[in-house]
């Protein structure tokens, strides 16, 4: 239990700031989760930060998996941090309900990204650090969130046994919510028009 705590702690420290970026400045995501070759199932469940860099995003997240695995059970729990990078874009719209015209804002419904990892990882035999890196898309519905497709593979640093993975594959589907910066951008907008009014009667 001790160990799940801390997991949980060093993958929310890892977490840097960053200005806001592309209207939204948090996002959360929970997704379910399976490795092929064993008949492990789980979820995990992250938190995203947006970077003065609209295409590149922190993150961190706790995830755990149980079942079977070459016949005999098995119990599997990560906290591990990471940067993600959006390399392509598609389906642009643009926000015509917040910047003004000389600024326009733009979503896009369908980006596809890259990610790499590390943190801590916890077997029933070992507990110790691992790495790795995976692939993923969002599906955007809306402008606070969608579906979260990805796949990725962790390799532990040290062996955990004959009855545990040292390296595993695995996938998962979720939704992903996003935090935006709405009330601020209003704001902002709202305070130039006032400015500008007030230089018109003087």
């Amino acid at each position: 239990m001790r160990t799940r705590r801390s997991c949980l702690v060093l993958a929310l420290l890892m977490v840097p700031a960053g200005a806001w970026a592309d209207r939204h400045n948090w996002e959360v995501n929970a997704s379910m989760s399976v490795s092929p070759g064993s008949e492990l199932w789980g979820g995990r469940l992250g938190v995203e930060k947006s970077t003065s860099y609209r295409k590149l995003t922190y993150f961190a997240e706790i995830a755990g998996q149980g079942g079977a695995h070459e016949g005999g059970p098995l119990k599997e729990f990560s906290g591990m941090a990471g940067v993600r990078w959006v390399f392509k874009r598609f389906y642009k719209r643009e926000i015509k309900q917040i910047a003004p015209p000389e600024h326009p804002e733009f979503r896009h419904a369908l980006q596809f990204f890259i990610q790499g990892r590390g943190g801590v990882v916890d077997t029933e035999s070992n507990t110790g650090g691992g790495a790795g890196g995976g692939v993923g898309a969002d599906v955007l519905f809306t402008d606070y969130g969608g579906i979260r497709v990805q796949a990725d593979g962790v390799r532990l640093f040290k062996d955990h046994g004959a009855d545990a993975r040292n390296h595993f594959i695995r996938f998962s589907l979720g939704v992903v919510y996003r935090f935006e910066n709405v009330k601020k951008e209003n704001q902002k907008t709202e305070k130039g028009k006032g400015k500008g009014k007030g230089k018109g009667k003087r």
